[in-house]
């Protein structure tokens, strides 16, 4: 990356368990599932995105949990935008929930209340709509929450760069 200091990569196996919720669990579970999209989008055309994915990954999850980024999401502070960061909770969650069959060897972690509102429908990883899905919650991000940290916005936008480069160059 471009002068932008790594975080340390931090082992997320156990990170979002099905009783965590909250803005930053449910960021953390967006984040796990558009990277998910993008690796079922790659092992499509042949993987080239492979190593550069995982490692954004890291990096985007690392970030996701520094505490600028805890700060951002808390909901006390956050007191002004709490219906909008509601709203896009649930958008994250929703996304979550929806592509869950990118990665079938990890259930996602979405709160059981939120896995029977949202349905038993699936979203394909591969449609375009997966991009487009992304695409509009990493819009809000950008949006809503200004005081995210830079270098996490441009995880995801590298990560929404990654799903796009992978439509159509098989």
């Amino acid at each position: 990356m471009t002068g932008i200091d790594v975080p340390p990569v931090i082992d997320d196996s156990n990170m979002l368990l099905a009783e965590d919720e909250g803005p930053a669990a449910a960021l953390r579970a967006f984040i796990r599932a558009v990277t998910a999209v993008a690796s079922a989008r790659d092992r499509e055309v042949g993987r080239p995105f492979a190593d550069v994915l995982t490692r954004v990954r890291e990096v985007a999850l690392a970030l996701a949990a520094s505490p600028e980024s805890l700060s951002a999401l808390d909901a006390e502070e956050a007191m002004p935008q709490r219906a909008v960061l509601d709203v896009l909770e649930r958008e994250m969650w929703w996304y979550a929930w929806h592509y869950r069959s990118a990665d079938p060897t990890r259930p996602p972690a979405v709160p059981a209340s939120l896995q029977q509102r949202f349905g038993p429908r699936r979203g394909d990883p591969q449609r375009e709509q997966a991009v487009e899905d992304a695409e509009t919650i990493i819009g809000s991000v950008d949006k809503l929450l200004d005081q995210l940290p830079g270098p996490l916005k441009k995880a995801l936008h590298a990560v929404l760069e990654i799903l796009r480069l992978t439509h159509g160059i098989a």
